[in-house]
């Protein structure tokens, strides 16, 4: 009977609110973590696009241009171009998602959109860490202050973003985290 009133009494919570990520506790064993990196993965194919473009309307060009040769040479290297910001979209849209970390079935699960793309079981994550992004800026007054992302280490797996935020406000996240038992570290 104290079950059912311990459970009904549960209401979730949200840990992590910025403008790059949420973490928030879902039930008494799950927490949904949702980084997304849309701007940046929609930068790349954007620019991957257009240089794919690029490089067909050069080599069309090329058919019927006296400088073919210039115009073939200009359009591969396009196309070179293209396909590496492609693969680089999909490289960064790998670590990032919507993550559930559920301590009941003992997984960590990756979704992009409604699709489970992945699933980590939660003994072989190595290290969860939070490690500062200077890519946000490089001032030195404002150093402590820099977002970090919330990195998960996994045995066999790619690093795992779930989500960005100044310590502070990774703090509530981190505390729950190791008070789960999981391999928190202050340091990468």
């Amino acid at each position: 009977m104290s079950t059912q009133s311990e459970s009904s009494s549960f209401s979730p919570r949200v840990l992590l609110s910025t403008s790059k990520a949420t973490a928030r506790v879902i039930t008494e064993d799950q927490i949904e973590f949702v980084c997304e990196a849309s701007a940046v993965i929609g930068l790349f194919r954007f620019l991957g696009g257009l240089c794919l473009g690029g490089a067909l309307i050069q080599w069309t060009a090329a058919l019927f241009s006296q400088k073919g040769s210039i115009l073939f040479v200009t359009g591969s290297l396009l196309m070179i171009l293209g396909l590496i910001l492609l693969k680089l979209a999909t490289w960064q849209k790998r670590g990032h998602g919507r993550f559930v970390l559920d301590r009941r079935t003992g997984q960590l699960s990756q979704f992009h959109g409604p699709t489970l793309v992945h699933q980590v079981p939660l003994s072989s994550i190595q290290k969860i860490f939070a490690v500062t992004d200077y890519g946000d800026g490089m001032r030195p007054d404002i150093l402590p202050e820099l977002p970090r992302w919330l990195v998960c280490h996994a045995q066999g797996t790619h690093e795992l973003r779930l989500g960005k935020g100044s310590a502070k406000e990774l703090e509530p996240t981190l505390k729950l985290l190791t008070a789960w038992q999981l391999p928190v570290r202050t340091e990468p």
